[in-house]
């Protein structure tokens, strides 16, 4: 049984969106290490997955996905600190993610289907087909396609003198059953046959080894019920002021909605949450899990609306380019997709002044620095400016560093600031047509490098011979820094709808 949680009484919003927390920018990135990602097949050594994800829990931050072609890893560059890891294969169809902020409640299952969809196509309507008995309120859900997967615990990496490996060991978490359908006659004129397995798993839990058997979902609020003389009703003053009330819900949501769920008490409490334990001793407590509260089932009204785009399903960091085709394309990628959701917001909400609770969102000093969606961006246009001259400079044979004086690694934030004073006075506007402006004139300028001036340590001197490349700089200064105020502009949209 899937329970939603919520603290208010009256209404609940269900909602869902990931991110990653994004430092500012640190271009020597000594906060980061190189790590080898191994896939180990022994478990399964005939699966051939296209690609593979691998997604790593800090313990007080949220989830870094990291994407491989085929089945074997690769090199990615992580942030130095402990984690919990789990991988599975990507290329699939009909495979969708939920919960995937832990390791623990990350799940994976299927789309819900009409129980004859596959006949579709012919015509036929899933309204009326029987059903298995006891499965009459079960969620048809699609079949999963092949999944291979697995996790790993306690993860640490440090920073050390040679290259940190990470060994997962894949394994096939789905099965195949075949059916027989057998002594069946006056086949003559069958176009297609339909047919559904019930009480199967809903999903699967690929970080705890556990399947996810839940046929149904509920809201869940906390409540105090008395009397009108204040006399107690529920919970049982064993358990304590509050105890959860429950009532069913349909789970049919679909992508891109949302879904505003309005509780009504005026007729009735709800039942006992079904996960609560069952009661010890029923003198105690003698709510049983399940069992009506008080008169009717809580009632609930909904409305559907379009939900605004905030890229849930950018719920990592970004594999970083390494070679000259990868920086353009996710630097123009990243840049189009900031538009997207910028543009997804009403003009009122673009020009909004950020919440209260984004300015101790994380310890950095851009959550206290930047107020609103201009600071963002004109943030943006500045480390544009910065690479510029930098490189216009040493192109020309003249001394600048990637820095003005007087600042450094270990100062930048205050030059950070300096910028947002300098632009209080830039409208919106300018600040828009600023950045893209910068944004081609960086594209135009790393099209005049090769692949090996840009990603080969050495090929420029200015860079760092043997800590960083240009690319390097080029790559966290577009995409990067794109993927960090998308990240920004999504808290901006999810504190504003509060």
């Amino acid at each position: 049984m899937k329970k939603i949680f919520h603290t208010v009484t009256m209404a609940a919003l269900l909602v869902a969106a990931t991110s990653c927390e994004h430092k500012e920018l640190c271009l020597d990135h000594a906060h980061a290490v190189e790590v080898e990602v191994v896939f180990d097949w022994r478990n399964a050594p005939n699966a051939a997955p296209a690609s593979m994800s691998l997604y790593l829990f800090p313990g007080d931050g949220e989830a870094l996905r990291y994407d491989f072609t085929g089945r074997d890893g690769g090199t990615i560059r992580v942030p130095i600190g402990k984690y919990e890891a789990l991988c599975l294969n990507s290329d699939t169809e009909n495979i969708v993610y939920r919960n995937t902020e832990r390791k623990g409640t990350f799940e994976v299952t299927t789309q819900t289907s009409p129980l004859l969809g596959g006949l579709s196509a012919l015509g036929v309507r899933s309204e009326g087909a029987p059903r298995a008995d006891g499965a009459e309120d079960e969620r048809v859900a699609l079949s999963p396609d092949m999944l291979w997967s697995d996790h790993a615990e306690s993860i640490e990496l440090k920073h050390v003198p040679v290259r940190q490996r990470i060994t997962l060991y894949p394994e096939q978490s789905v099965c195949r059953y075949t059916v027989e359908i057998r002594n069946v006659e006056n086949l003559k004129y069958v176009f297609g046959v339909s047919g559904s397995i019930s009480g199967l798993a809903g999903g699967l839990l690929p970080g705890t080894d556990m399947p996810n058997a839940n046929k149904g979902a509920y809201l869940a609020v906390k409540v105090n019920i008395t009397t009108k003389d204040g006399a107690r009703v529920y919970p049982a003053e064993s358990v304590g002021e509050y105890d959860w009330a429950a009532v069913a819900v349909g789970t049919n949501w679909q992508a891109g909605k949302k879904y505003i769920y309005t509780l009504d008490f005026s007729e009735g409490a709800g039942k006992v949450d079904p996960e609560k334990e069952q009661p010890e001793d029923p003198t105690v407590d003698p709510f049983d899990p399940g069992e009506d509260i008080l008169g009717s089932p809580i009632k609930f009204t909904v409305e559907v609306s379009e939900w605004e785009d905030a890229g849930a399903q950018d719920i990592t960091t970004m594999a970083r380019a390494t070679t000259k085709g990868d920086l353009i394309t996710s630097a123009n990628g990243q840049f189009d997709k900031m538009w997207k959701l910028i543009d997804s917001m009403s003009e009122e909400r673009q020009k909004a002044a950020f919440a209260d609770e984004m300015a101790t969102a994380g310890k950095e000093t851009h959550w206290s620095r930047d107020r609103n969606l201009r600071d963002v961006l004109v943030y943006l246009y500045e480390w544009h400016q910065l690479l510029l001259r930098w490189i216009k400079a040493k192109l020309d044979g003249g001394y600048k560093t990637v820095l003005p004086e007087p600042y450094n690694w270990n100062t930048y934030p205050a030059m950070n600031v300096e910028f947002w004073k300098k632009h209080q006075s830039t409208p919106l506007t300018q600040a828009k047509a600023n950045l893209k402006e910068s944004h081609k004139e960086v594209m135009t300028l790393i099209g005049q490098f090769s692949n090996d001036e840009l990603f080969v340590k050495g090929a420029f001197d200015w860079p760092g011979t043997s800590t960083s490349t240009l690319g390097a700089y080029c790559v966290s200064t577009t995409a990067s820094h794109y993927d960090w105020a998308m990240r920004k502009i999504r808290m901006h949209i999810k504190t504003s709808n509060k």
